[in-house]
């Protein structure tokens, strides 16, 4: 891989053109470190959902006169459940993008170096 200039985090800076207005950098090992945040938080979002399905409102706990609360709150249990889900699969879904993106960095930068003239 071409060398770009380095980053906080150590990695290099790939697609720097040159450093004009309209030149960019990506690092693509601190993306690959953001994707694994991201793995992070979807992980404590599924222990979230994990932890809704275990919790179950009893009857008993609400008496006699409202013994039928539990079945109002069933719905809500189970969209939060789903929120819970959607959104562990959503944040999984984006760090595996970021992971290709920074792949996707990596081999066009290798490619564009490939082309260019030792010297």
């Amino acid at each position: 891989m071409r060398s770009g200039r380095a980053t906080a985090g150590g990695g290099r800076v790939v697609g720097v053109p040159g450093d004009g207005e309209d030149a960019f950098g990506v690092s693509p090992a601190d993306v690959v470190r953001h994707a694994r945040s991201i793995d992070d938080v979807a992980h404590g979002v599924d222990g979230a959902r994990r932890a809704a399905l275990t919790v179950e409102l009893g009857r008993a706990a609400y008496g006699i006169l409202c013994a039928e609360l539990p079945t109002l709150f069933d719905p809500l249990q189970h969209g939060a459940v789903d929120a819970f889900r959607d959104a562990a699969d959503a944040l999984s879904r984006t760090a595996d993008d970021l992971r290709n993106a920074a792949d996707g960095y990596q081999v066009a930068d290798q490619s564009s170096a490939d082309l260019m003239p030792d010297g």
